[in-house]
């Protein structure tokens, strides 16, 4: 009688563990099947950001950093538009990627303060510090990048956002010049 019910315990549990593969693969199925959506970014300057040592700043005055291409080599500026071109609602991320580029400045030097259309600081740049590009987290999409906002725009919606970008008053000019560059992206969840 013993020898029965553990053969029925065995099999119950071999059964159980078969539909809970089956689940996992046919979850993780449907997420790489799913489309993704289209985003667009579109910008009148460069997604490429470079920054030289040249003139520390303050976070007061790098959280008001305008446009102005005299200035692109000591500030980084950088407004653009993310737009969904598809039919359907989407999670979106923008990210920085530093990873092409030969830095000179530690990241921990470098600040980066994110608005909407209004100038208004995003979720994470609301504070009264603002954020390093080492204190960034890691993007969920490159492994290399780092996340500065994570969003969700409806089908065809598009937002507006800038990204200023500074080296921080803590950093002390050397004799030679440094530089630290990266790369604005924006990619679908």
């Amino acid at each position: 009688m013993r020898k029965n019910n553990s053969k029925r315990n065995i099999i119950f549990i071999i059964i159980i563990m078969l539909i809970i593969s089956f689940s996992i693969v046919f979850v993780q199925y449907k997420d790489n099947n799913k489309p993704k959506a289209n985003l667009v970014i579109s910008s009148k300057q460069s997604n490429i950001i470079k920054i030289t040592d040249k003139l520390p700043l303050i976070d007061n005055v790098g959280k008001n950093i305008i446009y102005n291409k005299d200035n692109m080599s000591v500030q980084g500026y950088y407004s653009f538009i993310v737009k969904n071109n598809s039919n359907f609602d989407t999670n979106f991320e923008i990210y920085l990627d530093d990873s092409k580029y030969e830095n000179t400045i530690h990241p921990n030097f470098i600040k980066t303060y994110l608005t909407d259309s209004n100038d208004n600081p995003v979720s994470g740049f609301d504070g009264l510090a603002v954020p390093t590009y080492y204190k960034l987290r890691v993007s969920n999409i490159v492994p290399t990048g780092r996340k500065i906002y994570e969003g969700n725009l409806k089908s065809f919606e598009s937002k507006k956002y800038t990204l200023r970008a500074w080296v921080g008053d803590a950093y002390s000019i050397d004799v030679l010049s440094k530089s630290f560059s990266f790369d604005v992206k924006v990619e679908a969840k």
